[in-house]
């Protein structure tokens, strides 16, 4: 709507967005010949006497118990985008936006995908956030020339946080305790100045400028970093 009738106006929209994938994690992944394919096996395997009663998830639940127990993958999406544009005269006009981003996924490594594979605890939550705030002007100098000069912030942050902070498991078809590469984040941070001069007479247009960007990454990634327990094979 307008602030001020053919001089000013403002944009707003909003958006939002929620799915959930529920998942129940249960040892018919593991294949055949996993556990023996008998009753005996599986106890043998995944009953409180063998690795089925050791914990991996921060709750005390055993990786027997964990084995169909649901989780829900829940994911959480809003995006806003305000926008202000003005006409300063009839040579200038000039815009300021901007654009804000929140994303939170619940267990959330494989978005959106059911999976039967993997325990609670082997999940992680992240939180996305990120704003943009972007600044234009742009003049028109002359019967064949157009000015565009633009000026942009924008910063994004992306924790990733496992369920557990207990060491991974990793069974043959079947995963639990923290998820293995986790946590993770990612600190992005991007500044831009642009000029743009644009210069058209008939069928000819000539163009130049100056297009500077600054980007500053901070990433922590400790792969492995509570350690891990693999096991091959389930009959031994």
């Amino acid at each position: 709507g307008p602030i001020i009738k053919d001089v000013l106006h403002y944009f707003v929209n909003i958006d939002y967005i929620h799915s959930s994938t529920q998942s129940v994690p249960g040892v018919s992944s593991l294949g055949n010949g996993s556990y023996t394919g008998t009753t005996l096996g599986y106890d043998t395997f995944f009953g409180s006497g063998g690795m089925g009663g050791l914990s991996f998830a921060n709750s005390g639940a055993t990786l027997g118990q964990e084995i169909n127990t649901p989780w829900t993958d829940d994911q959480k999406h809003w995006t806003l985008l305000m926008r202000l544009d003005w006409a300063v005269n009839t040579e200038n006009h000039a815009s300021l936006r901007m654009n804000s981003q929140e994303y939170k996924g619940l267990n959330d490594i494989y978005a959106g995908v059911r999976q039967s594979n993997r325990a609670y605890s082997d999940e992680s939550t992240m939180k996305f956030s990120s704003t943009s705030w972007v600044a234009e002007w742009e003049s028109t100098l002359g019967p064949y020339l157009i000015n565009d000069a633009r000026l942009q912030l924008a910063t994004e942050h992306r924790p990733t946080t496992p369920n557990s902070t207990l060491p991974a498991i990793d069974l043959p078809g079947f995963y639990a305790g923290g998820y293995y590469i986790d946590p993770r984040s990612t600190d992005e941070t991007t500044r831009q100045v642009m000029d743009t001069a644009t210069y058209v007479n008939g069928d000819w247009t000539v163009k130049g400028g100056i297009d500077w960007q600054w980007l500053h990454f901070k990433n922590q990634f400790y792969p492995d970093s509570r350690g891990e327990i693999r096991s091959e094979e389930h009959t031994s």
